[in-house]
């Protein structure tokens, strides 16, 4: 089954549509850090489960909404735990190369 897309049409963002400083553009990597100094990866899991269930008990208190919305908002909710989980995975990988230089 193929999920429904967010967007019809991605569009190429600039720089100024981050939400990041020139610093952490600079250097991606320590808001990587930043946030998985403070939030371990099960409760960002979980933290993000409870937005999807606000939105869709949201979505679904609304008069006309289809199951092609809750489609959606799972299917955002995949795509955003995969993110996560990759950022996750980049720096693990990351805090090691700084482990190795340390040692050497």
């Amino acid at each position: 089954m193929k999920h429904p897309p967010l967007m019809s049409h991605p569009t190429k963002y600039e720089r100024k549509d981050l939400e990041l400083t020139s610093e952490q553009i600079a250097k991606p990597e320590l808001v990587l850090a930043e946030i998985f100094s403070g939030y371990h990866l099960p409760e960002i899991h979980e933290e993000l489960w409870d937005v999807v269930k606000s939105a869709i008990i949201q979505k679904f208190g609304e008069a006309g909404q289809s199951s092609n919305v809750v489609k959606s908002i799972f299917f955002f909710h995949e795509n955003i735990r995969q993110l996560i989980d990759a950022s996750y995975l980049l720096n693990q990988a990351f805090e090691q190369k700084l482990l190795i230089r340390k040692k050497n």
